[in-house]
């Protein structure tokens, strides 16, 4: 019976020892409260910040901290300050590892994506600059039809002009082969002559000038 009773007696010293210890909620105030004294001496000797973890673990009754200071520096890189004060260096060891990782895979995947951006940039500034070359050619043919069909509305005129001109030097030879002789028998005066020989000039002349226009478009 005697015994019965001290293991009773045992068992809810334990469970008092128990719901004496820190809440959760006690736990993550001196984990934040000993993270921002930490951050606070970045610059200040490593012997601090490991005296200021120690004595968080032995006030929530935890192991003592036995890692580097370059382990608490690196946990502040990563967000884990107040795991590594909340956590044993094993359980710590295991998460770092885990968010490292996770942060590689993230680190991965986002240059997979640039990448896929990149080729997918590559591939669009392609397909505008063929797009552009071909809308280019587009208006190229576009301006050169125009122009043909204000060169086929020109050429008609000089056709016209250059019928009209030919036709014209064909009545001045006529007329020249008429005043040849009257002039020779003195019918004519000579100065008629060269007045009708300067005008056959002219009219040649037209046609000459008249000739190269005409080409196709």
């Amino acid at each position: 019976m005697i015994i019965v009773m001290k293991k009773t007696i045992l068992i809810s010293l334990a469970f008092i020892l128990i719901s004496c210890g820190p809440s959760p909620e006690e736990m993550a105030t001196v984990a934040q409260v000993t993270c921002n004294i930490m951050a606070e001496t970045k610059n200040i000797d490593g012997a601090l910040r490991i005296k200021e973890i120690n004595a968080a673990r032995e006030k929530l009754g935890m192991p003592a901290f036995l890692g580097s200071d370059d382990v608490i520096k690196q946990s502040f890189e990563y967000g884990l300050c107040t795991s590594l004060v909340l956590r044993n260096d094993n359980d710590y060891r295991q998460l770092l590892t885990s968010v490292i990782q996770k942060r590689a895979k993230e680190d991965e995947e986002a240059r997979l994506a640039e990448e896929a951006r990149l080729a997918a940039e590559e591939v669009r500034l392609a397909v505008f600059a063929e797009e552009a070359l071909a809308e280019a050619a587009r208006l190229a043919e576009e301006a050169r039809l125009a122009r043909c069909v204000t060169f086929q509305s020109e050429l008609s005129a000089l056709t016209k002009e250059k019928q009209a001109a030919e036709k014209n030097l064909k009545l001045l030879n006529e007329e020249l082969d008429i005043l040849e002789p009257l002039v020779n028998q003195g019918v004519e005066s000579r100065m008629e002559l060269i007045r009708l020989l300067q005008r056959i000039l002219d009219a040649e002349d037209t046609l000459t000038n008249l000739s190269p226009a005409i080409t196709n478009c």
